[in-house]
């Protein structure tokens, strides 16, 4: 494959996962991240002026699922900042 080839398609292949790794949480709705958390596994907020991955838990949507060893005191939830909703929780998890 000549170089001008491995470059394009590179290209191709980079490209659409860094316009969707650009998408913060802040930008959109609650309904928007989780149906973006449900769909990546992983969303990206806005910490102390930082863009940093979110990546933990179980979406929230299926979280009914989720069973902490039958303690659900240790069940805990992935809260990001959106539009709409401060506290916006996308997903959860044992802890």
């Amino acid at each position: 494959m000549s170089m001008s080839k491995y470059l394009l398609l590179l290209a191709v292949l980079v490209v659409p996962g860094t316009a969707v790794a650009q998408d913060v949480s802040d930008e959109m709705s609650c309904s928007e991240a989780i149906a973006h958390y449900e769909r990546y596994r992983q969303i990206n907020t806005i910490v102390n002026g930082q863009v940093l991955p979110i990546d933990q838990g179980t979406p929230i949507r299926q979280a009914d699922m989720l069973n902490c060893d039958g303690d659900q005191s240790s069940r805990f939830e992935t809260m990001v900042k959106t539009r709409d909703d401060p506290q916006c929780v996308i997903a959860a998890y044992c802890g």
